[in-house]
């Protein structure tokens, strides 16, 4: 172990691949500051030195964490994930990812992660999952998310009895949000208003969005791992004046 930590010691001390952030289109490149790489540095040493090794995830919050942080704790790893602003964690995770290589081989961080991942589908058969879960949202009517080819029919049926049309931008406009399940057999079912903002003079359509989701069929169902799965989803109706 000594003589690893010595090895991972010239790793560290070579760490000057720093992240940048681009501030605007005229490339204009602010750089990381290097006492937090050496700060991490630092880190990472003692973490080694009690034979702590971190599997880092920066900026990433996937569906299967729970799963992952699970596997990682048989490898005797621990899951640390790093919300950075300003290009904290970089450093370390180089530094943790060079153990990881060592330890388990290059492919293990993908490996592992496909493995928690396919476990998280598994464990939630038949669950309905979060729009934020999915690889893929359900669509309806070829590209469209949906919103477009129900405000379409929406529009179809209130043309001859509203001074109203319904739209995608609420910029400035009432509107309604609503959430519904788009099951893995191509339905939705289940709508409800979730947020309603200055609808007061316009109750009416409540009731004519409702009835247009449920029931509606002809939905390419959301997908994870290329699987279709039981979705929930949520659209903005906006109304505009004719």
């Amino acid at each position: 172990m000594r003589y690893l930590i010595l090895f991972f010691i010239l790793i560290l001390f070579s760490c000057s691949s720093k992240p940048e952030k681009r501030k605007d289109d005229n490339l204009e490149i602010i750089e990381l500051d290097d006492w937090i790489c050496n700060n991490e540095k630092k880190e990472a040493l003692n973490l080694l030195k009690n034979d702590s090794v971190y599997f880092v995830l920066i900026n990433e919050f996937p569906r299967y964490q729970k799963q992952l942080r699970k596997l990682l704790i048989k490898s005797n790893l621990q899951l640390e994930i790093i919300g950075s602003m300003h290009g904290e964690g970089f450093c370390l995770k180089a530094f943790m990812d060079s153990v990881i290589n060592v330890r388990f081989g290059i492919n293990f961080r993908k490996e592992i992660e496909d493995r928690a991942d396919s476990l998280f589908l598994e464990l939630n058969k038949g669950s309905i999952f979060a729009e934020k879960q999915l690889d893929k949202r359900p669509i309806l009517a070829s590209d469209t998310s949906g919103q477009v080819e129900i405000i379409r029919r929406l529009n179809s049926k209130i043309l001859n009895r509203d001074s109203v049309r319904l739209t995608s931008n609420i910029v400035n406009s009432p509107y309604f949000v609503v959430r519904f399940v788009v099951e893995k057999k191509g339905i939705s079912r289940d709508a409800i208003i979730i947020e309603r903002h200055t609808v007061e003079k316009f109750k009416n359509l409540e009731k004519l969005i409702i009835n247009e989701i449920n029931g509606l069929n002809g939905w390419s169902a959301g997908k994870i791992r290329n699987e279709n799965v039981d979705s929930s989803i949520e659209v903005a109706i906006a109304i505009k004046k004719n």
